[in-house]
């Protein structure tokens, strides 16, 4: 088995372990075909107040992740544009994750938000290929700066819940929001 291979199971195995301690689901997409490993659900947190009925508690926060693991810096989230292009499309949030591994032991976590600034960098390289460059979709890659993400804290799985929370202040807005990052990209 390769390397890099190993390195990546490393990091989802990491990502289960995660959702275990700090109480969200993880599922893992079997197979892989569409560039997600794991699609994720927060619980609503639950504070409820005198005079205020449980029906106003909020919904789950789902979302879906590309976990990515590696054993020292890297620079970039680098994915297929068709899978860039599916995490913009999806209504949910969606993020990149990268595990950084010493001695088989997570040093570092860093989380990118596919965000209006990752939208347009997207929608910018998708506007380069025209009806005959289709078949690029499948086969161009894109890099986006994982200084665009978040460095997650120790303990890396507390961190994770607090940065998409922080994120998705309301899940039954955010999927409008993302829609407006879409449509309102001028034509370039």
């Amino acid at each position: 088995m390769k390397r890099s291979r190993v390195i990546g199971e490393g990091a989802e195995a990491e990502f289960d372990g995660w959702g275990r301690s700090e109480n969200f689901e993880a599922q893992l997409l079997v197979p892989d075909t569409v560039g997600t490993d794991r699609c994720f659900e927060l619980r609503p947190v639950l504070s409820l107040v005198a005079g205020v009925g449980a029906d106003e508690i909020g919904p789950a926060t789902a979302g879906r992740v590309q976990i990515k693991g590696t054993d020292g810096e890297s620079r970039y989230a680098i994915a297929k544009l068709d899978n860039w292009k599916r995490f913009v499309d999806l209504p949910d949030p969606c993020f990149f994750l990268r595990v950084q591994f010493q001695d088989a032991e997570p040093i570092k976590a860093t989380l990118l938000h596919v965000d209006d600034a990752v939208v347009e960098r997207v929608m910018k390289a998708l506007r380069k290929l025209d009806g005959k460059d289709q078949d690029l979709l499948h086969k161009k890659k894109l890099k986006v700066p994982w200084l665009l993400g978040t460095d997650l804290e120790v303990p890396f799985g507390r961190s994770f819940v607090a940065e998409v929370r922080r994120v998705v202040r309301d899940p039954r807005q955010y999927s409008r929001q993302k829609a407006q990052w879409r449509t309102l990209l001028p034509h370039r």
